[in-house]
């Protein structure tokens, strides 16, 4: 015999029952706590201001009023974390892409690395590097700050998005998005319905800026990511790729 998954409706009862007088034991609670002018909410006694009535509770406004700076508080502390959480791993991905080239330190790296701030054995390594004799060319990127990285990633995009972007330049943020094979892929997927492989090839070259060759490795690069998995992006036209590269996405 099988158990019935739906409640009696006596248990049915005494469950609504029992939810009504804790929402009542809330509103009470809520009630004292103007009375007396404390300021300690929990989440119960949010959503019981959220949701009790107007005649329940007196002074019903100010207490969402309060309520709602407390999230707006809460929010910005919240955003102010984040972007702290984004900074923190922006320099952790600095160092470790620097500890990955360890093995290939020169002496003109070392004004870099004591910049981006490395571990104790990191600066052990430092040490035997001043009396070492690696000489040459440095390995390690010049670093710019989350600031500034920032700020120019809000220019990057503002430009690329921008409708008064002049073609030329358009194209070339395009090609440094993560986009931009895909976006060449999908249009010699279109061409080839109606043309050859060679053709295809030229078209989205020509349509792109780059050569045959480019959008025939751009082609494989995304094949092999994928595998046997279906294309997610539906396949163009070289016409719709020029369109795009030049003027943006369509609005």
């Amino acid at each position: 015999m099988t158990r019935n998954r739906f409640q009696p409706p006596r248990k049915r009862a005494r469950h609504k029952a029992k939810e009504k007088k804790k929402i009542n034991n809330r509103i009470r609670s809520l009630r004292q706590q103007l009375e007396y002018k404390k300021v300690q909410l929990t989440s119960s006694d949010l959503m019981a201001a959220f949701f009790a009535k107007e005649s329940e509770i007196p002074n019903i406004q100010a207490l969402r009023h309060e309520i709602s700076r407390r999230l707006a508080t809460a929010s910005s502390v919240a955003i102010v974390a984040l972007i702290e959480k984004y900074e923190r791993d922006y320099k952790r991905g600095i160092r470790l892409d620097a500890y990955r080239k360890r093995h290939r330190w020169r002496r003109a790296d070392v004004g870099r690395l004591l910049q981006i701030g490395v571990s104790h054995a990191g600066q052990r390594r430092i040490g035997r590097l001043l009396t070492s004799k690696a000489v040459g060319r440095g390995v390690v990127h010049k670093s710019i700050s989350f600031q500034e990285m920032a700020v120019s990633v809000g220019h990057f995009w503002t430009r690329l998005f921008d409708r008064d972007t002049p073609p030329n330049e358009r194209r070339l943020l395009y090609k440094q998005t993560r986009w931009w094979p895909d976006f060449i892929e999908a249009a010699y997927r279109g061409e080839r319905m109606s043309v050859s492989s060679t053709e295809a090839e030229a078209r989205v070259a020509a349509a792109s800026g780059v050569s045959a060759s480019e959008v025939h490795r751009l082609c494989q690069m995304v094949r092999n990511a994928r595998g046997n998995a279906a294309p997610e992006d539906p396949p163009t036209t070289a016409e719709e790729l020029r369109r795009h590269l030049e003027f943006g996405p369509a609005r």
